[in-house]
């Protein structure tokens, strides 16, 4: 009877061990979650403030160069471009969250 005391502690203990490095995990997941949220905001209104600034060219009647709009398109792809890989990193981040808090309910 002691004997199996003993090693249902030692269980016990393994496993909330392993409870508090979960949620430790879990954590530390919603942090990069989080900052990650951020970092698409920012992309969002720098990719929101490129959009002004091209549609505010175009309603000028001139522009000194095409290459300018050249620029400016190259930049709106470039932030396009960039929230979209934040967009799937933050839904990456989702999943191992996700994923962690159904293994810390098990």
């Amino acid at each position: 009877w002691e004997e199996e005391r003993r090693v249902f502690g030692e269980e016990v203990a393994m496993l909330r061990g392993k409870c508090e490095e979960l949620e430790s995990t879990v954590e530390g997941l919603r942090v990069e979650l989080d900052r990650t949220a951020e970092e698409r905001d920012r992309s969002v209104l720098e990719r929101t403030r490129m959009h002004e600034v091209m549609e505010s060219f175009q309603e000028q009647s001139a522009l000194d160069t095409s290459a300018d709009v050249k620029r400016l398109q190259a930049q709106v792809q470039h932030l396009t471009s960039d929230l979209a890989g934040r967009d799937a990193l933050l839904e990456e981040l989702k999943g191992r969250l996700s994923a962690t808090e159904n293994k810390a309910r098990e």
